[in-house]
């Protein structure tokens, strides 16, 4: 079991960069740590005449996305330890 600590959620402005980090503690040192990223983004836009431009997925441990309009953004990460399964 990897364990993952999360972060609560974060307020920024229209037009702000939103950084997140991914951070792991793998109880299986022995066998490497050899972690695969997916960050996905889905806009939930405070205005309905607004669109957003599709965020395309991050693969790294660091994300970074455009908050390009007022609203809510959900995130979602899976990691995947390749050592493991």
């Amino acid at each position: 079991m990897v364990q993952i600590n999360l972060v609560s959620a974060q307020q920024v402005e229209e037009g702000d960069t939103v950084s997140l980090t991914a951070e792991l503690i793998d109880p299986n040192l022995s066998n490497g740590s050899n972690f695969s990223y997916l960050w996905k983004v889905v806009p939930e836009l405070d205005d309905e005449n607004d669109s957003a431009a599709a965020i395309a997925d991050g693969t790294q441990s660091s994300f970074d996305f455009l908050a390009e309009h007022d609203g809510t953004y959900l995130v979602t990460l899976t990691v995947t330890d390749n050592d493991d399964g």
